[in-house]
């Protein structure tokens, strides 16, 4: 389902539906790509950062 929002370009529910899915797999990282990107088409680099460094200490 969050792919399915990242595809479709609803990028707020697919933040929303990847909320959810961190808390079942925070190691996830695609989960953790696509809300980079999301956080980062929406200006939010702040945010886009904390995923990009999660990403780094998964891998």
């Amino acid at each position: 389902m969050v792919k399915n929002a990242y595809v479709n370009n609803k990028i707020l529910d697919m933040l929303k539906l990847s909320n959810e899915y961190i808390k079942t797999d925070s190691n996830n990282i695609d989960v953790l790509r696509m809300r980079y990107r999301g956080f980062h088409m929406l200006g939010k680099y702040g945010d886009a950062l904390i995923e990009i460094q999660k990403i780094q200490e998964i891998q």
